[in-house]
């Protein structure tokens, strides 16, 4: 029997758990549950078809995402007598339970973080037993949406007596990703807000089970959660307008929700209140917060930062419904070379095209301008900027000396105009000035999603995705002994994981959305050799390849030296292939031999 039962909850997040749930079966004495939780990317199937060591559980018609709701179905699948529920974003390094299993004592839990958080902030990650976890009754299903749930285990455990653990570790590591990811698939978006609202229920539920001096039942939880007007129409409360008037009858509506909760729990109790004034100023705490965050402000109003917002592919679909016409026109044909990551092969395929294009090479890298510009579109969505912001409103028809002109836009037309102008100045000007009729870019962070914002501004642009066998890539980039970033200062390619992620993120963005952008697919491995038909490529292009410049071999500063350990690079290899490894060989790259690495 195995050890220990690794949970982990899936809805809308498949690509982590591609990286995430390898590593996770590559641990000793595991068994792997994940939980299919509606996911709209059908993560039961990916894990039954290329990982089917793992059991899987469904749980299908949820248009919501629940964690307590698929952490508990996880446990209740498993036998182990230890549960570890692992977020599908985070990422343990081979090792790792044999770093924790001399904690793993029946009197113990432990909440897990990677090394650089404060231990004392972990909870999402943790390690129960299973007869603690049972007897506690598992997690609770009325939390709804972001934060809380954790919170709420934890408490229950200690209050049960168990000494709480919290471990850092560097063997546990956390995806990079879009802070909205976090709840695309709640009904409410804010963090902020959904965690006040979950932070009062809380308070309420903690405060009657202190009055009852017993745990509340899944029904007087059900209560505390929707009792009028507390539930559903708390979060209708975001219609009501901010005023100070509006502000006052919005405590009003708290102070009457807390008591119809009481209420509806322990009847014939006229003093309820009383017993429960401790926990007043905790909740008027709250309360106030909450008149800040259920306000008329849209989600994009809400405090946040540029990680936080949308793809461009997402943002593009609202760009679409609100202005159909908005987009580049110019009659432009760029071409956007974009490798799979470091030591790629990119620069030999720029070298060849040199003659005919100027092929700028990842210009001015540590600015990320095509990311930073594309930020500026990711900010539209359905109501900012408002149509009355918009130079053509009929407002502005008015007298400006009349008119309030705080706010006054020019159309978003002029945005792309004005971005696209950025582009050519940047770009095509200089390059015509060295002589050139036509000019590119070569780029080896840059996405498919951001492949698709250069296809937006520049419908006739080319795009040739360039992939590498990312083993071979990756001992190059070692050999090299570089310290590069996907993005400076805060990315750094630091790590066998790290390097794998990043090729892993765009190779995949490439061969899913190639077919739709129109790109061009290249593999490394076959434009290298001497044979390689060119043909195609100068057809897509519109013009011929430098062939010579196959012949000149241009290896930057590697040395063998850097290598000339082979178990060291044997490991580091293996720990690649615990991200890369699914996929990497699904197209056909395998792990190579320690003799074959070393040549």
């Amino acid at each position: 029997m195995e050890e220990i039962d690794i949970v982990i909850t899936c809805m809308g997040r498949l690509a982590h758990l591609k990286q995430s749930l390898p590593l996770a079966l590559a641990q000793e004495r595991v068994n792997c549950i994940v939980v299919d939780y509606s996911c709209p990317d059908r993560s039961g199937e990916w894990v039954k078809e290329y990982a089917p060591q793992a059991q899987v559980v469904r749980i299908d018609g949820q248009k919501y995402f629940n964690l307590s709701t698929a952490r508990n179905a996880g446990a209740n699948a498993g036998k182990a007598p230890w549960i570890f529920f692992l977020d599908a974003d985070t990422l343990i390094d081979p090792g790792f339970i044999g770093f924790v299993r001399p904690s793993l004592i029946t009197e113990n839990f432990i909440s897990l973080s990677p090394y650089y958080r404060n231990a004392q902030f972990a909870l999402g990650d943790c390690i129960v037993s299973r007869g603690d976890f049972e007897e506690i009754g598992g997690y609770d299903d009325t939390y709804q949406g972001w934060g809380g749930e954790d919170t709420d285990l934890t408490v229950r455990l200690e209050f049960k007596g168990l000494q709480h653990i919290r471990i850092s570790s560097p063997l546990l590591r956390e995806i990079k990703h879009n802070e909205c990811l976090r709840t695309t698939h709640y009904a409410t978006k804010n963090r902020t807000k959904n965690a006040l609202i979950n932070a009062l229920y809380s308070n309420i539920k903690w405060g009657l089970q202190r009055l009852l001096s017993s745990s509340t039942d899944k029904h007087q939880r059900l209560h505390v959660h929707y009792a009028k007007p507390y539930g559903k129409q708390a979060l209708d409360a975001q219609r009501i307008h901010s005023s100070f008037q509006e502000k006052q009858q919005l405590q009003r509506f708290y102070q009457k929700s807390r008591q119809s909760v009481e209420k509806a729990l322990i009847s014939g109790k006229e003093d309820v209140f009383i017993p429960l004034s401790h926990a007043r100023y905790e909740n008027l705490k709250i309360r106030q917060n909450l008149h800040f965050h259920l306000d008329t402000r849209s989600e994009h109003q809400q405090p946040g930062t540029a990680s936080s917002l949308p793809d461009f592919a997402t943002a593009l679909e609202t760009i679409r419904k609100r202005w159909p016409k908005l987009g580049g026109s110019s009659s432009e044909e760029p071409l956007f070379l974009l490798a799979a990551g470091f030591r790629s092969g990119s620069t030999l395929l720029q070298r060849m095209l040199m003659q005919e294009r100027c092929m700028w090479g990842e210009p001015y890298g540590y600015s990320g301008l095509i990311e930073n510009l594309s930020l500026t579109f990711r900010c539209l969505t359905e109501d900012w900027p408002k149509d009355s912001f918009l130079e053509n409103h009929p407002r502005f028809d008015n007298a400006p000396d009349r008119t309030w002109i705080a706010n006054h836009y020019p159309d978003p037309q002029h945005l792309v105009d004005a971005t696209l102008q950025y582009l050519q100045t940047l770009f095509a000007t200089p390059a015509r000035g060295k002589g050139y009729k036509q000019w590119g870019i070569k780029e080896v962070v840059l996405s498919a999603d951001l492949a698709l914002f250069l296809k937006w501004l520049y419908p006739h642009s080319r795009l040739i995705f360039l992939i590498r066998n990312p083993y071979y890539a990756f001992r190059s980039y070692r050999r090299l002994n570089a310290h590069w970033y996907t993005r400076w200062p805060d990315n750094p390619l630091a790590s066998p994981e790290q390097f794998g992620a990043h090729w892993l993120n765009l190779a995949q963005g490439f061969l899913t959305k190639a077919e739709e952008l129109g790109a061009m697919v290249l593999r490394y491995e076959e434009i290298q050799s001497p044979d390689y038909d060119w043909a195609a490529v100068e057809q897509y292009i519109g013009h011929a390849v430098n062939r010579e410049a196959l012949k000149y071999r241009i290896s930057g500063n590697a040395s063998k030296a850097l290598v000339s350990d082979p178990d060291s690079m044997t490991q580091e290899m293996y720990r690649l292939s615990n991200v890369v490894n699914t996929f990497a060989s699904s197209i056909g790259y395998w792990l190579p031999t320690p003799d074959e690495l070393m040549e």
